[in-house]
């Protein structure tokens, strides 16, 4: 499981929704990289993602207050500092890495 994830209200099924597995995949999943995880770890935990239908994986990475973004079929990109956390999975989201890192409090490394 990841430690967040969204899947639009479009993609889950109209009738009543038990406690049980989502039947569609998310949108986006969303890994922070935890003290004792590697890059690695969660490298791996993307590919998995992606796989089974995810069309966006985020790792966050708090150490280094980068945002690595996934694809399923392009190249991951990190983004960092002033960069735009824009996607078209969420077309309304207007903030950048730096805004995300503030206003959890941490301190702006350089």
């Amino acid at each position: 499981m990841p430690d967040l994830l969204y899947i639009s209200y479009d993609k889950l099924p109209k009738n009543e929704l038990k406690d049980e597995a989502c039947p569609k995949p998310p949108e986006l999943a969303i890994e922070i990289i935890s003290p004792g995880q590697s890059f690695g770890i969660v490298n791996a935990k993307a590919t998995d993602y992606l796989k089974a239908g995810v069309e966006r994986f985020w790792l966050v990475d708090s150490k280094s207050q980068t945002f690595t973004v996934f694809y399923p079929n392009c190249p991951s990109h990190t983004k960092k500092g002033k960069e735009s956390l824009e996607d078209e999975v969420l077309p309304e989201l207007k903030l950048t890495v730096e805004q995300i890192f503030f206003e959890a409090g941490l301190p702006k490394i350089s």
